[in-house]
């Protein structure tokens, strides 16, 4: 492994990756999972009702 002039040692490929945040999938992934846990609680009465089989609420 290479040691810089100053005695550490350069960090590898994917310890980069984990420094700058993960992938871009990742990020991707977590948006789509927060807007769709966020549509679920605004509209929660019509998702529980679709739980149970039961027709839309529009109230």
């Amino acid at each position: 492994m290479k040691t810089l002039q100053n005695g550490l040692v350069p960090l590898t490929q994917n310890e980069l990756v984990e420094i700058d945040g993960g992938s871009v999938l990742g990020t991707i992934i977590a948006a789509i999972v927060i807007a769709s846990c966020s549509e679920i609680i605004s509209d929660w009465d019509n998702f529980k009702a679709g739980l149970f089989g039961k027709a839309e609420y529009k109230g």
